[in-house]
């Protein structure tokens, strides 16, 4: 929605839905990008398709402009994990572009991520359409690979929107990898490599589970596993049930609940406008819970005061 909502401003078309203040925060600044290049640009497109390898792979480019001997390709992400600029996703997209273009005149490539959660600033990856032609070979044995009879399986981010991870041979072999280590006589160096896996064999594990329910709900037999009746929900069937309750209970039948701070905040219509509202000033922040996260993170680390065992053990 938030996509449509940004290629109706670039195109100077008045938006079709009701967008609230952190809709706006999340795509306001990849339109002002690509307005501000529009107007400088010999040609400049949204949502343009491009044949990158055939119909073997072709890909919808967010935003395209030629600018002189410049290609620009930008990608607007509305999600708080960070993609990089110089992705295998905008690289195809750019190769795809020249192709498209004839490559006529094209001296230099732009690849841009403009991803407000993350960064407040585009980021740039600067290539050129020999890099890329590179990159095409890459991509041709990637595709090889794939559609061998006996492919290499491998793991990584990806997997999170792999549908086959359940039944994938190296997600197996690197979910089962840690299953007879003792943790507690790890180096420090294995814990972290351990703990870095954890996100990974939690999104398998409820793959696994996904793929387990599905099959026993087709009527496929799973060994050592079958379906039953859940827990039974018990709910109020009589339609005048309020009356009721007050009669037997008064006022103890109800449950009165204030807003949350994100609920009111919702209400309001977003981060924006509630933080120019009087409710702002009641709002009392709690210190965060220890959490963990990569050291290449840009919040400060704890300093916690704990006891050192200063013995060998």
């Amino acid at each position: 929605m938030l996509h449509a909502q940004a290629e109706l401003a670039i195109e100077g078309r008045p938006f079709s839905e009701v967008l609230s203040e952190e809709d706006l925060s999340l795509i306001q600044p990849y339109i002002d990008y690509c307005l501000s290049l529009k107007k400088i640009s010999d040609i400049a497109e949204t949502e343009r398709q491009v044949q990158i390898l055939g119909e073997k792979c072709w890909g919808t480019v967010d935003f395209l402009a030629i600018t002189g001997p410049r290609l620009t390709i930008a990608d607007e992400k509305t999600g708080s994990m960070p993609v990089a600029p110089d992705s295998i996703q905008l690289r195809a997209y750019a190769l795809g572009a020249l192709k498209e273009f004839d490559f006529v005149g094209i001296e230099t490539v732009h690849l841009v991520i403009i991803q407000p959660a993350i960064s407040p600033e585009p980021q740039i990856h600067r290539t050129t359409p020999d890099e890329l032609w590179r990159f095409e070979k890459e991509l041709k044995q990637i595709i090889e690979m794939a559609e061998d009879k006996n492919p290499q399986f491998r793991t990584g981010d990806h997997c999170r929107w792999c549908s086959a991870s359940s039944i994938c041979v190296a997600a197996f072999d690197e979910a089962t990898e840690m299953e007879t280590s003792d943790v507690s006589k790890m180096s420090l160096e294995s814990v972290g490599v351990a703990y870095a896996k954890t996100k990974f064999i939690k999104g398998w594990v409820k793959s696994v589970e996904d793929r387990t329910k599905f099959d026993l709900m087709s009527g496929v037999e799973v060994p050592g596993f079958k379906l039953v009746a859940g827990n039974r929900a018990r709910s109020w069937s009589d339609p005048d049930i309020e009356a009721k309750l007050e009669e037997v209970f008064d006022e103890k039948s109800y449950e009165k609940k204030y807003l949350s701070v994100p609920q009111a905040e919702k209400l309001l219509g977003g981060k924006t406008l509630f933080a120019d509202s009087e409710l702002f000033e009641l709002v009392e922040v709690a210190e965060g819970y220890p959490t963990i996260v990569k050291d290449n993170d840009k919040r400060q680390a704890l300093v916690l005061d704990v006891f050192k065992d200063e013995t060998e053990n």
